[in-house]
């Protein structure tokens, strides 16, 4: 049994290997089975980009040095802040690759940002077919620009010419062979990698296994990122400072973004801020209408969304305020506490902004978190 080796995630655990009418067959992936269909034949696209602004220079040299990897047939990893416009880097490489023939993906962990880039693309790109392609939404998988979460890459065998994968180190993919597997198996060419939280582990194997590696420290607006403030209120102490930071933000009348672990501590903050405001809502991964309570809190701009990880990535407001509570919790690693505080002055009209930290003590997440800003902020 430790012989078989499964050709569509290349799991070769014996305790996932099943045995069935003399065959073998994989346990890991078997809820991801496809019958097969057979891709239509790729036309090329002469597409116009409408961005509506030019890139940065710092944007426009890593545009131009993913298009020499693609002429290259060489992958390539993007560490840039958040903020800094990834997406907006790789459009070029789109165009490039459509006017080819080619076939091009954009894929990332999450439903709620495929949601959200959904009319993007389309906005950049209006004449062409923008596919999203996620749990609940697969009858249609097939277009000019296919968008898509990991889990739905098993249904792609070989498929993308040029794949953008961004947040490649978020929930659910980090850490998950099974699906590390299935984006693999998608590839018939490049793949570009995006994320503001690689580790310096990452970008070293990346360079080792023949990747190029491009770096982007600095915004597009040119402001740097907002540095963290830590607040040490040790128990019960953090529940009433938190009342005045908020009352704080209020002052200024706009949007605030707090964060909590768990959707246990969620619930009771939730209820404990109800009692001194009136516009607070709660979003989390299993709540019902979640969609809906978040494009709610996004039109009316203002009041107070408690969350959990779940919008850590992927959202942009005028404006957002963030307070990370019970930041020294176990589940807020570095990436997730420098993925929550970008959220914070993503717009040049209101590119500043602040980020409150509350904890009952420093953790070693908290420490690199803040020196990571400040070292991405020291190379403006």
């Amino acid at each position: 049994m430790n012989a078989f080796i499964c050709p569509r995630c290349t799991n070769q655990d014996p305790e996932k290997i099943g045995l069935r009418n003399g065959l073998f067959y994989c346990r890991a992936c078997i809820q991801f089975h496809q019958e097969p269909w057979q891709p239509k034949p790729r036309q090329p696209l002469a597409v116009s980009i409408q961005l509506g602004y030019a890139l940065t220079p710092e944007q426009q040299l890593i545009s131009n040095a993913l298009i020499d990897c693609y002429r290259q047939g060489k992958s390539a990893m993007v560490d840039a802040v958040t903020g800094s416009g990834k997406t907006e880097i790789v459009f070029a490489l789109i165009q490039i690759a459509l006017a080819e023939g080619k076939r091009v993906g954009f894929v990332i962990p999450r439903k709620d940002v495929v949601r959200e880039l959904i009319p993007r693309f389309k906005q950049v790109f209006p004449s062409l077919d923008i596919v999203g392609v996620f749990g609940g939404h697969s009858e249609i998988l097939e277009g000019d620009i296919i968008i898509l979460t990991t889990h739905q890459m098993y249904r792609y065998e070989q498929y993308f010419d040029v794949l953008i994968f961004d947040e490649v180190d978020a929930f659910p993919y980090a850490g998950n062979p099974l699906l590390k597997a299935m984006v693999q198996r998608s590839l018939n060419g490049m793949i570009v990698y995006l994320s503001a939280t690689f580790t310096e582990s990452d970008l070293v194997q990346f360079r080792q296994a023949g990747g190029n590696v491009f770096q982007l420290f600095k915004r597009f607006h040119g402001q740097p990122m907002p540095n963290l403030q830590v607040k040490i209120h040790p128990f019960f102490l953090k529940w009433f400072t938190i009342i005045n930071e908020i009352k704080t933000m209020m002052k200024f009348s706009k949007p605030i973004f707090v964060f909590v672990p768990t959707i246990r501590i969620g619930h009771l903050l939730y209820r404990w801020l109800c009692l001194f405001f009136k516009q607070v809502t709660f979003a989390y991964s299993s709540i019902e209408g979640r969609e809906t309570i978040v494009d709610d809190f996004k039109k009316n701009a203002n009041g107070i969304l408690v969350t959990t990880s779940i919008l850590e990535r992927g959202i942009t407001m005028v404006g957002l305020q963030v307070i990370i509570f019970m930041a020294d919790h176990s589940l807020f690693l570095t990436s997730t506490i420098i993925q929550m505080a970008g959220r914070v002055g993503r717009k040049k009209i209101d590119p500043g902004g602040t980020v409150i930290l509350l904890a009952n003590k420093m953790t070693e997440a908290m420490k690199t978190a803040k020196e990571k800003i400040s070292f991405a902020n020291a190379h403006l």
